[in-house]
């Protein structure tokens, strides 16, 4: 039996990853190490949000997918995403076969799904010298200029037998379509026992991806240029693009509009009644262009292997951050907030240990609607250098008191500040809710 031959049996054998269990500990640890092997991109103007970390999936799933069984292989590989999974199941995927390895390192390159905007590339990673590695994907060009775009992938890299299959992926921002070939290297990383110091570099391996024209022929653009109204702010629905990897819409959210839009509850539905959803822990694209307008690409399940005819996309609600209001001021030593987003209340301040280190341990009480909203770690600037503020994972109760109906608790870690008054990131101020949802015709025949 052959690679294709196998490859097609098992198409049939889908199975569902189970995540582990995260503590906060562990979230903490991630953060230190997307802090260090993150990359900056460039060529897009002003970026409002982070998004190039390593892990631009959730957690659980990053850590579920680099555990799949063998025999499940690409099949399972590729359930944290449900376009991709379709994919798969159309027999949408290019076999390779190629191997680097050094004296840290093996990695066999195995599978990809490509189109025109996206790459997933799948392989197997072993070590025997290494009980943990973690592994950064940097994508680019033949002659060495790094894409300035979004790069995911699984983030740890367990050693054992290297039948686990890890995934790392390039989505094209703005820079056309993908070319025939890109360099893919993969850098992986000893961990450190404290978890606030640099993992250690073991191994860099570089490796030639060609890609089929079949595959990266593929996608569609629709134009649409509607406008419409969400309360008292504009945004133009400008196009949709529908790839075999994801669906996006595109937006533009006008200069005079008093806030900035930062999330759509929104859906797709098919003329056959398939439903189309923004996948879990998948980011909004946002950014400013020349011309004031802020455009936000928003990442739903694709319908490329439907066959639908035309589409209706649905808008219940939006998500708005007032323009001047992008920070809660907290005085740490007054245990008081200004700026606080609509819902939203102070429940705490207090110190404590992070490995030794003293930190401020901030408590909000938040809609458990928006909980989503407060995640991730960034870096603030202050007089002398910078404070990291971390959100970490929300709960039901703070101090043993439960949180009131519809609300959560979620605590915010601020460490290397010297100051008693800081700023951390708000995302959403207010939200808008339809009355009735907006909906809007997508007429595939009309795809480019």
């Amino acid at each position: 039996m052959n690679r294709n031959e196998e490859y097609m049996q098992m198409l049939g054998q889908l199975d569902t990853l189970k995540a582990p269990e995260n503590t906060v500990k562990r979230s903490v640890r991630r953060y230190k190490i997307n802090k260090y092997l993150v990359r900056p991109l460039a060529g897009i103007a002003v970026v409002f949000a982070a998004f190039t970390v390593l892990v631009n999936v959730s957690m659980k799933v990053a850590f579920a997918a680099s555990r799949v069984p063998v025999l499940r292989d690409l099949a399972s590989a590729v359930t944290f995403s449900r376009s991709l999974k379709d994919a798969v199941s159309n027999g949408y995927a290019q076999l390779v076969d190629i191997k680097q390895s050094d004296e840290n390192v093996s990695v066999s390159v195995e599978y990809l799904i490509v189109d025109q905007k996206t790459v997933t590339v799948f392989y197997r990673a072993k070590s025997d010298k290494y009980e943990e590695l973690l592994v950064s994907p940097l994508f680019s060009t033949t002659d060495g200029k790094a894409f300035s775009s979004t790069v995911t992938g699984s983030s740890n890299a367990v050693s054992g037998d290297g039948r686990q299959l890890y995934f790392a992926s390039l989505e094209l921002l703005g820079e056309g379509d993908m070319p025939s070939t890109v360099l893919m290297k993969l850098s992986f990383y000893a961990p450190e026992a404290d978890i606030t110091q640099m993992p250690k570099s073991v191994s860099d391996l570089e490796f030639e991806l060609s890609f089929d024209p079949e595959f990266t022929s593929r996608g569609k653009h629709i134009e649409l240029g509607q406008s419409v109204r969400l309360g008292d702010q504009t945004v133009i629905i400008k196009s949709v693009d529908i790839y075999p990897s994801y669906m996006t819409v595109a937006t533009e959210s006008t200069p005079e509009n008093s806030a900035w839009l930062r999330s759509l509850d929104l859906y797709v539905l098919s003329d056959k009644g398939e439903r189309f959803d923004v996948p879990e822990g998948v980011s909004v694209r946002s950014y400013s262009s020349n011309t004031g307008y802020e455009i936000s690409n928003y990442r739903l399940d694709s319908p490329y292997f439907y066959n639908a005819k035309d589409l209706k996309l649905f808008i219940s609600s939006a998500g708005w951050l007032e323009k001047g209001k992008e920070h809660i001021e907290v005085d740490l030593a007054g245990r008081s907030a200004n700026g606080l987003p609509e819902g939203v209340t102070l429940a705490d301040v207090s110190r404590t240990d992070v490995n030794g280190k003293d930190a401020w341990l901030v408590t909000l009480r938040v809609p458990e609607a928006r909980k989503s909203d407060y995640s991730g770690g960034v870096a603030e600037p202050c007089e002398g250098g910078y404070y990291t503020v971390f959100w970490q994972m929300w709960r039901s109760d703070h101090n043993g008191k439960e949180a009131p109906a519809g609300y959560c608790y979620i605590d915010c870690l601020i460490e290397d500040c010297p100051y008693d008054t800081v700023k951390l990131p708000v995302n959403i101020s207010y939200t808008w809710q339809a009355e009735t949802q907006l909906e809007i015709t997508i007429d595939l025949r009309s795809a480019d």
